[in-house]
């Protein structure tokens, strides 16, 4: 397997634990039946990336975010405790894939202490 190929297969994926985060409709039957294999998940691939450029971490970390919004619960806006459920669930999901990647430039730029490069 050659770096090219490699660099492909790249991938991460994020999981959200669904407890508090889910619908008050759905966290009833499915928080204490869940299982691991049950956890919603999304696959962000970033093979095509160079992260040794800055714009190549910040496109990275969107697609993160996307992916993250896309597994936890989305509110029907009417409800505070959805949308603030909603929010933490992305905030906890972001925060861990950007931990499980373990790169110090993507770290700072999720932290707000990145500096582009231009």
């Amino acid at each position: 397997m050659n770096a090219r190929s490699r660099l492909n297969l790249k991938q991460l994926t994020l999981s959200v634990l669904c407890a508090t985060a889910c619908l008050a409709s759905t966290a009833t039957v499915s928080a204490g039946n869940a299982s691991p294999n049950d956890v919603p998940r999304v696959t962000v691939y970033y093979g095509d990336l160079n992260l040794q450029q800055p714009a190549s971490v910040v496109s990275l970390y969107r697609r993160i975010e996307r992916a993250a919004k896309r597994v936890c619960a989305r509110p029907n806006g009417r409800d505070l405790q959805q949308v603030y459920a909603a929010r933490k669930c992305a905030e906890e999901a972001i925060d861990r894939a950007v931990l499980s990647i373990n790169m110090p430039t993507l770290a700072q730029y999720a932290s707000g202490a990145f500096a582009s490069a231009g």
